[in-house]
C-alpha cells in the first residue's frame, strides 16, 4: 500500500505542489500499488 508519493518513487516539484495546494486541492496517492517484476537467475562460476 502506498501512502506517500515517495513510496512509489514519485517526486513532485515544489512549484507544482504549491499550485495544487493554492487551489485547495490535494495530491492523493494512497492505495494499492501493482507492479510487474521480471528477474533472471544467472549462475556464477566457482572461484
Amino acid at each position: 500500500m502506498a501512502k506517500l508519493p515517495s513510496d512509489i518513487n514519485l517526486w513532485i516539484a515544489e512549484y507544482a505542489m504549491r499550485s495544487v495546494t493554492d487551489q485547495k486541492k490535494k495530491v492523493d496517492v494512497r492505495g494499492p500499488v501493482f507492479m510487474t517484476v521480471r528477474s533472471e537467475v544467472v549462475e556464477q562460476p566457482d572461484l
